[in-house]
């Protein structure tokens, strides 16, 4: 789901408010814009909007997403695929990172 706040809302209270909600985890802020996973997108919105609006914050939009296949491997892997595509075409830089990562 995805929530765009208006320009003067205080992220914390919103990461209070988002975080106390059952079903509603990974609540990432970025300036105006709030991303937050649900189990059910749809039954989560009129809760997530009571909520916010209890604690004196009025979206300004709401939209509800399904996320796509690059946004799954991202959250299981840690990158996005085109990366991993990228980094069997040069294993060197792979080799690397791995040592790097190693450290």
């Amino acid at each position: 789901m995805h929530v765009e706040l208006p320009a003067d809302t205080d992220a914390s209270l919103v990461r209070n408010v988002l975080g106390s909600l059952p079903g509603v985890r990974d609540v990432l802020i970025a300036g105006r814009d709030v991303s937050a996973r649900s189990d059910d997108g749809a039954a989560a919105v009129p809760v997530v909007l009571a909520e916010l609006q209890r604690a004196g914050i009025n979206a300004a939009s709401v939209a509800v997403a399904r996320p796509s296949l690059d946004d799954v491997y991202l959250r299981h892997v840690g990158r996005r695929y085109s990366e991993s595509a990228s980094l069997a075409a040069n294993p060197d830089e792979n080799q690397r990172e791995l040592m790097e990562a190693s450290k």
